[in-house]
């Protein structure tokens, strides 16, 4: 019998590294602040993309978006609003996790969007 978390694991060919902010005190102010904490580096993954067709109700045009799905290690918890950047084919795009998981016995899956770069 194959173990079906081992073969799909074979397809995870990318790799995330999921940042958290945390906050901290300030040891000289006092005053709290958030930082940047990586909470996992370089883990296997494998991200999938659905494009999804819908219609405008103002006009009646075809707008298309993508969904973004990681799937990951199943004891890896990414809290909702963690940053993660995913590495595919030596490209990296940095994404937010938008929610709870879905969580299954061999793996998990994470929707994804695409992280807005501040100016």
């Amino acid at each position: 019998m194959v173990d079906a978390g081992a073969a799909l694991k074979k397809l995870w060919t990318d790799r995330c590294t999921v940042t958290v902010r945390q906050e901290r005190q300030n040891p000289i102010n006092k005053q709290t602040e958030f930082v940047d904490k990586i909470f996992v580096a370089n883990e296997p993954c494998r991200i999938s993309f659905e494009s999804i067709s819908a219609t405008s109700p103002d006009n009646g045009t075809a707008i298309v978006s993508q969904a973004v799905k990681l799937f990951l290690r199943s004891d890896v918890d990414i809290p909702p609003g963690a940053v993660i950047a995913v590495t595919r084919q030596g490209r990296t795009e940095t994404y937010v996790s938008s929610g709870q998981p879905a969580i299954y016995p061999g793996h998990q899956e994470i929707a994804l969007k695409l992280k807005e770069e501040r100016a």
